[in-house]
């Protein structure tokens, strides 16, 4: 695991309750966030725990890793964990540069090694209905969508750094509405022929 925040302690949850696996390491500059991480594993005195992910990486027999580090250092990690032969699962947003994006692609390609993006929304039950409901042509063309998402991003995430400017710039759209926007290409199974964007800030 890289990161042990609130991302990381789900996900460590999660990948409990999955038969056969196991987490072996965490790595996260704060000492007091790994250990929570930990706390949360089947065996937390088994866990080794490392502030630096890369010497984590080099130094631990791991089959995969996931990423669940504040988004600007997902593409750095993203590309070592490949570099030192591991699978990986990195939480979104991937990255808001896309030649960093093709840069990824290329070494997932090379590397030969599994890596996911957490767009979850897709594997929905009702979002599968909907994809099938799409695609039956029972229903017509596709003219427009309209996306609509309300969230309470301030309660659960003020004073961390989904708050700052420098480690989220495009605050709420970047960090939340990925799933929104996945979900549109691959219901429509289209593609954006030009993008525009106007945001608007209102306190936080």
């Amino acid at each position: 695991m890289i990161g042990c925040g609130a991302l990381g302690i789900v996900h460590t949850q999660r990948l409990n309750c999955i038969s056969g696996v196991e987490i072996g390491a965490v790595s996260d500059p704060n000492s007091l966030a790994m250990d929570d991480c930990k706390n949360v594993t089947l065996y937390p005195e088994q866990v080794k725990s490392f502030m630096d992910y890369r010497e984590m990486l080099q130094n631990c027999e791991l089959d995969a890793v996931c990423i669940s580090s504040p988004n600007p250092w997902h593409v750095e990690q993203l590309l070592f964990s490949l570099k030192t032969g591991h699978h990986v699962l990195c939480e979104k947003p991937l990255t808001m540069i896309p030649e960093e994006a093709h840069y990824v692609i290329e070494a997932s390609e090379v590397s030969n090694l599994h890596v996911a993006i957490g767009y979850q929304s897709r594997y929905r039950r009702d979002s599968r209905a909907l994809k099938r409901a799409l695609a039956s042509g029972e229903y017509g063309n596709i003219n427009s969508v309209n996306l609509f998402a309300c969230e309470d991003w301030v309660t659960g995430n003020l004073k961390t750094w989904r708050h700052d400017p420098k480690l989220c710039p495009a605050g709420y759209f970047g960090d939340a509405n990925g799933h929104q926007i996945d979900l549109l290409l691959w219901l429509t199974g289209s593609r954006a022929l030009r993008v525009e964007a106007s945001i608007k800030t209102f306190g936080l």
